[in-house]
């Protein structure tokens, strides 16, 4: 058994209350298995198996002791801004983590390295001044569609003014555009998606990762977790809205895999390719899978990376509106901001410039849609 393997018997033992068989237990190299969980952000759940199994150790009386307390210091924070944009009348919807959370047996084995956010466009400033005034610095405001909050120790709240950007796919974008008209009200100025829609919006976001950087294992787990916690989800809307979407193969091929993986179900040819991306992936995706997924928009082989070349070096119209307005309103200094950002990236990012094109030699031609049930959506 590989240590990916291990996270994924002993995470799908802690979600369905299982007690690991002991014998495979003790068969573990547990410093491999608590290294490959740590990628997949699913420590906890190792733990929480572990523990049931009567092999707890050190690692895994950490990792139950830090999760919990990242839990804990992360409700605290939660309610302080919920209480802030309640009283200044701010709409809000929690989303991801802070929501799939309740569906695990216990709130910390779902681990976050953040929160997230939808709220009200029109009062970017408000939020802004909110979460200073409770002690968060602005990282990054209004240059992307969401707005990211840090503090000590290790709190981060992006903010959405928009679920999804015009750089995502465009049928994803398009869906999302008016996304207050698919929200619900309350309690109190909260809004919040009916359990379809959220199970859509969830599938929408880990398709854009997963083409994208790469999706792991926590969120595959994820889905294994909600689609056991929503039993009577109305799968036929759910068909027309993922086919509005272009990720109606993604989502029935992502919810088969998620409940045959986490049930020791036997896996099709084209799955086990598919999970053995995900195992690659780490919580976050890998360079080399993100530029795989740009420089696959481009074409294959060396002409695909000559354009995504042509694409690193001048930027779209739309990107330079949203990144960098004072170049986009004074369009003449665009020469020389594209030679100024040239020597920038080779003075101030040279190893991510090399670790770049380090990546991109490794490239292989991968056709991520051929592991969906019907061949993929490329909408």
């Amino acid at each position: 058994m590989t240590a990916e393997e291990a996270v994924i018997y002993l995470a799908g033992c802690a979600v369905n209350g299982l007690t690991p068989d002991r014998d495979t237990v003790e068969s573990l190299q547990l410093p491999e298995v608590y290294q490959a969980a740590r990628a997949h952000m699913l420590s906890a759940c190792v733990a929480v198996a572990l523990e049931a199994a009567g092999r707890a150790d050190e690692n895994s009386a950490q990792a139950i002791f830090t999760a919990v307390r990242r839990s804990a210091i992360y409700a605290s924070a939660r309610e302080a801004v919920t209480k802030r944009l309640e009283e200044a009348g701010i709409w809000y919807v929690p989303l991801k983590g802070i929501l799939i959370s309740a569906d695990y047996p216990k709130p910390f084995m779902r681990e976050m390295a953040d929160h997230d956010y939808l709220y009200d466009a029109s009062r970017a400033q408000d939020v802004k001044a909110i979460m200073e005034d409770l002690g968060f610095s602005a990282e990054s405001v209004g240059i992307t569609n969401h707005d990211v909050y840090v503090k000590p120790p290790f709190l981060c709240f992006e903010m959405h003014t928009a679920l999804f950007g015009p750089w995502h796919r465009q049928s994803i974008f398009d869906y999302y555009k008016d996304v207050e008209a698919r929200l619900l009200p309350g309690p109190g100025v909260s809004r919040h998606f009916s359990p379809e829609d959220l199970y859509i919006y969830l599938t929408a976001h880990e398709y854009k990762h997963f083409i994208g950087d790469g999706a792991g294992l926590r969120s595959l787990l994820d889905t294994c977790v909600f689609l056991k916690s929503h039993k009577d989800l109305d799968f036929d809307y759910i068909a027309r809205e993922t086919e509005k979407l272009g990720i109606a193969d993604f989502e029935r091929s992502s919810r088969e895999l998620a409940q045959k993986v986490f049930r020791g179900t036997a896996l099709l040819e084209r799955e086990k390719k598919m999970l053995e991306f995900i195992c690659g992936s780490g919580v976050f995706g890998t360079p080399t899978q993100h530029f795989e997924h740009i420089v696959g928009d481009y074409g294959s082989g060396l002409k695909g990376k000559l354009r995504y070349f042509s694409h690193r070096l001048i930027l779209k119209r739309s990107s330079i509106r949203e990144k960098y307005p004072f170049i986009y309103r004074h369009r003449v200094l665009y020469p020389f901001f594209c030679v100024y950002r040239i020597g920038d990236a080779l003075i101030k990012k040279r190893k991510a410039v090399f670790a770049e094109l380090r990546a991109l030699c490794r490239i292989r031609d991968r056709k991520k849609e051929e592991w969906f049930s019907d061949g993929g959506n490329k909408a």
